[in-house]
């Protein structure tokens, strides 16, 4: 029950989203391909532009082969969701004043070489149930298509329902009798409702959708609920089969409310929590990572028909998906965080407030959906999600996965190659050191300073912090085992607005042994430090607030006498 009301009250003001045009300016020559178009994908559309207002152009990675990647839309929606200008920032409040990035989550994919980027586009037939022959079996011909071209494993990113048809997909078996997972190295999802979506529960409840017979019409309530199951009966059956399928009077529903009648289509009434088409649904496969993003939209100061939110508020997920529905099943979770405060005393008089003193709306609906980082059409705009599935899909470029076609299943993935000392004296990278404390979030990729590669570089999990916020770092436990510390800093070129320095500082046993300031246009500062007899290091990197920079430790190591990981 903990949003069921909150669904009620969005539910019939759902907006439907547009349909994605044909892709334009496709780039590189041999890089993509449009041999699979016929199983519904295509390669993302060429149009991006970078910080300093150069087209992305997409590109293979040198020496390397190059790895699918798969963007999977959702519900009524269009592969255009991927699209979306990065602007938004989940910071526990209303997000503030947002980010500025001249580029969308695709190309924020483009910019990383060797990541061939593909939409693939069932918005035709997205109020049918994932077990259409257009939707789950479709997406795992092109998964197949699409890996047989490349000779590598694909990345799957799926919004809403289109991370219910990858679970469908994975699980169908390829032309040679292996199953489609085997194709597959990840997959990161947003707000996908594993479990079902309590908006979709909630409005079948009102309406009494789940119900074969019509609802009593005795009382003006009981005649709305009339209306509303025979407009959402009839209209649920005719948009299942197809938008174009729509007569009198569904195709006449203003579009901000179009996507309701969708909630008695096929795929609304398989959404609802306990429907016997999610328990059938195959779960994720083993041995395949899933990053599960998910958006918690928490409510305060609710007063509706009398009845006020509990002290801590109300969780109500995305709007659409509750935070456990979209983060069930996931090896790895991210939530977003939103705080408001809604006060009044009844519908007409509700005012949407931040958890802090900035009016946002005069309206609950615009407030908790518009601009708000964390309702769920706008996860692929705020850059704490979109920076946690672009780190992922960017770790399989860097050692893309074989696939074997003979039908004897996948290959395992070949090492890659390191200069790096596997046991005695010799260097290690300092992430096989074990880390004993953090504040933040760090990933560990290939990073680009000015114009050099640093591979294996340690950067910030998102680049725009908040007001106030601390410095983060990260605590090494050394044991007197190491004695050379060698590591460069910059800001990564991938960055978006380059404004703002950020201040590099390393500790030796909480002393600071080295302090250095970096702005995006400066060239990488290398760093050599002795650390001989030291038990603990941390490395501390500040920016300022509302800063896009990425403070980044490139590719740092240090020279141990023996293999420094508690695993060897």
């Amino acid at each position: 029950m903990r949003s069921r009301w909150v669904g009620i009250l969005v539910a019939l003001t759902l907006v439907g989203a547009a349909v994605l045009a044909p892709n334009s300016a496709i780039a590189g020559d041999d890089f993509l391909t449009t041999a699979c178009n016929a199983n519904g994908v295509a390669p993302a559309a060429a149009d991006q532009k970078d910080v300093n207002g150069q087209p992305i152009v997409p590109r293979a990675a040198d020496g390397k082969k190059s790895v699918p990647v798969i963007l999977v839309h959702g519900f009524d929606g269009g592969a255009d969701v991927f699209s979306k200008p990065i602007n938004l920032f989940a910071d526990g409040g209303d997000g503030g004043d947002g980010v500025q990035i001249p580029f969308s989550f695709i190309g924020q994919l483009q910019k990383t070489p060797g990541l061939a980027v593909y939409t693939f586009d069932y918005s035709e037939y997205s109020n049918r149930w994932v077990t259409d022959s257009n939707i789950g079996p479709r997406l795992a011909q092109a998964i197949e298509c699409l890996t047989n071209h490349y000779g590598t494993k694909a990345q799957i990113v799926a919004h809403s329902m289109g991370g219910l048809a990858t679970r469908y997909a994975l699980d169908q078996n390829d032309s040679t009798g292996v199953k489609i997972s085997s194709r597959v190295s990840g997959v990161s999802t947003f707000g996908t409702p594993n479990t079902g979506s309590e908006i979709a529960t909630a409005v079948s409840d009102a309406l009494g959708l789940n119900s074969s017979t019509p609802p009593p019409s005795a009382s003006v309530l009981g005649g709305v609920r009339l209306d509303g199951w025979l407009l959402a009966s009839i209209c649920g059956r005719q948009i299942t089969a197809g938008k174009d399928s729509l007569t009198p009077p569904c195709n006449q529903i203003p579009s901000w409310a179009a996507g309701a009648i969708g909630l008695d289509s096929d795929a609304g009434r398989a959404m609802r929590v306990g429907s016997p088409q999610l328990a059938a649904l195959p779960a994720w496969p083993t041995g395949i990572p899933v990053t599960a993003i998910d958006g918690s939209t928490l409510i305060h100061g609710i007063t509706l028909f009398g009845v006020g939110s509990p002290d801590n508020g109300i969780d109500a997920g995305d709007i659409i998906v509750p935070s456990s529905s979209a983060a069930f099943g996931g090896t790895s979770t991210k939530e977003l965080s939103c705080g408001y405060a809604l006060l009044a005393t009844n519908l007409s008089g509700l005012v949407v407030k931040s958890m802090g003193t900035k009016l946002v709306t005069n309206g609950p609906i615009t407030g908790l959906m518009g601009d708000n980082p964390c309702f769920h059409g706008n996860l692929l705009r705020t850059i704490n999600g979109t920076n946690v599935a672009a780190d992922a899909v960017r770790a399989a470029a860097k050692n893309p996965q074989p696939i074997q076609t003979d039908g004897g299943g996948s290959q395992s993935p070949s090492p890659t190659p390191t200069a790096s000392a596997t046991d005695g004296p010799g260097w290690y990278p300092l992430q096989a050191v074990p880390q004993v404390g953090f504040t933040g979030s760090f990933k560990t990729r290939d990073v680009t300073i000015r114009t050099t590669l640093f591979p294996e570089s340690l950067v910030q999990y998102y680049p725009y912090a908040p007001p106030n916020a601390p410095p983060e770092f990260i605590d090494w436990a050394l044991k007197g085992l190491c004695t050379k510390l060698e590591v460069a800093v910059g800001i990564d070129a991938e960055s978006g607005i380059p404004t703002g320095n950020a201040t590099f500082t390393v500790f030796l046993d909480d002393h600071v042994a080295a302090q250095a300031q970096h702005g995006y246009y400066d060239e990488p500062q290398h760093l050599s430090l002795d650390i001989s007899g030291v038990t603990r290091l941390r490395l501390q990197a500040g920016f300022p607030p509302d800063s896009d920079i990425v403070p980044t430790w490139g590719s740092p190591k240090v020279y141990c006498f023996t293999n420094p990981s508690p695993n060897q």
